[in-house]
């Protein structure tokens, strides 16, 4: 069960897997969850920690999207950002709801800050996007 746990779901924690058995029934310890894996040639890791962005970061991009914020819809269509996904749906951002571009652009209009929240499948992801343009 611990191993086909983990394939279905490489993100799954030793504590997951421990509550997991707890609720079928059996008790385990984290350790004993370490160990059958790495003895089925399963390895752990942690997540790489990513660095906040400094203020200077923060404004460069602000100052990029204030740059092309006028720039009409035309020109946006051979842009890329990096961070949304095909069927991707912005729900908000800095907390406020966005229902048109219009909104989007009100917001990075006022604020200094942005934090964008799209909703991916069933989760809600929060995103940071630097916008490139990209050549046709």
């Amino acid at each position: 069960m611990i191993t086909r746990t983990v394939s279905k779901n490489p993100r799954t924690t030793r504590g997951d897997l421990v509550n997991d058995l707890q609720r079928a029934g059996t008790k385990v310890t984290k350790a004993t969850t370490s160990n059958t894996l790495r003895r089925q040639g399963l390895k752990s890791c942690s997540a790489r920690h990513v660095p906040l962005l400094k203020p200077v970061h923060v404004q460069a991009r602000l100052k990029f999207a204030r740059e092309y914020l006028d720039d009409p819809e035309e020109d946006w269509e051979n842009v890329i950002c990096a961070g949304l996904q095909e069927k991707d749906v912005i729900i908000s951002i800095n907390g406020e709801p966005i229902a048109s571009a219009s909104d989007v652009s009100a917001v990075i209009k006022r604020d200094e800050t942005l934090k964008m929240v799209v909703r991916r499948g069933n989760e809600d992801v929060i995103l940071s996007i630097v916008p490139e343009d990209i050549e046709p």
